[in-house]
């Protein structure tokens, strides 16, 4: 898994901006069970609609590049 530094630059790359749903996945302040909720790849199409109430569409976009970044993608298809 990338650090938070990474995940920043890497959306800065995409989108020219550091997009908030990094800090709000692995920011210091996120509790660390929270952040296992959070990045749970079995969870995603949960977290997603989270992500969507909070960030709108491209906060989904950047949420589903961040967990491309995590996890193997092989474990992505599995759990959906």
């Amino acid at each position: 898994m990338p650090s938070l530094k990474r995940h920043l630059e890497n959306s800065r790359r995409r989108r020219g901006k550091e997009h908030p749903i990094h800090l709000w996945l692995d920011g210091p302040e996120v509790p660390y069970l929270e952040r296992l909720r959070r990045h749970n790849p079995c969870r995603m199409e949960e977290n997603a609609e989270r992500v969507r109430a909070i960030f709108g569409e491209e906060g989904v976009n950047e949420f589903i590049e961040h967990m491309r970044e995590d996890w193997p993608r092989w474990l992505l298809k599995i759990c959906h």
